[in-house]
């Protein structure tokens, strides 16, 4: 079975990160992947980005206003993306697929910050001090001795991060900052 990673303790997830996390758990990609490993999971989240879209407006994903906590009363564009749905809700809607739901390490000094009841996916976690970066590196040891394929995308969803941004912070290397955006040939 496959399985979504959440660290412990929470009890919503950001509508916009369940399409890349349920395809990231039915097709796990890592460095070597192959055109076809890629594709099945673009394929996969390109899915499951309509059928969760389809199932918030029919209300077989109740979806939560991230500030009442309540429904949310205009799920559409950007209020859906930042709209929340409860892990018992994704359970429900997860039932008859091959994917479980299991919660981290308990939060302690070493694992990721969160933001109230969201848990590691509402937080945003820009600081790293060495605890977390140890905390990162032993979830991934222990997923990698567990035989876990997606080891690196798990570890990167339970600290709030891409695997990209998750990999750079391991190796040290800074945060690549934006393009500075320059003016026209006229300075227009």
């Amino acid at each position: 079975m496959k399985t979504i990673y959440l660290t412990a303790g929470t009890e919503y997830v950001q509508f916009d990160e369940l399409a890349d996390r349920i395809a990231s758990a039915l097709h796990p990609l890592n460095d070597s992947a192959t055109d076809i490993e890629m594709m099945a999971y673009g394929g996969a989240h390109i899915n499951l980005e309509a059928e969760l879209l389809q199932a918030a407006k029919s209300g077989a994903l109740p979806v939560k206003d991230p500030l009442t906590f309540g429904p949310h009363s205009f799920p559409f564009g950007h209020a859906l993306k930042k709209s929340l749905v409860s892990v018992s809700d994704l359970r429900v809607f997860l039932a008859g697929r091959p994917i479980a739901i299991e919660s981290g390490p308990a939060k302690t000094a070493a694992t990721p910050a969160s933001a109230g009841a969201l848990g590691a996916s509402g937080g945003t976690g820009t600081t790293w001090t060495v605890e977390r970066k140890e905390a990162a590196r032993a979830m991934i040891n222990e997923q990698r001795g567990k035989g876990t394929k997606a080891f690196a995308a798990n570890t990167a969803a339970a600290f709030g991060v891409t695997a990209t941004r998750l990999r750079e912070v391991l190796n040290d290397r800074p945060n690549k900052a934006p393009a500075k955006k320059r003016k026209g040939i006229w300075g227009v």
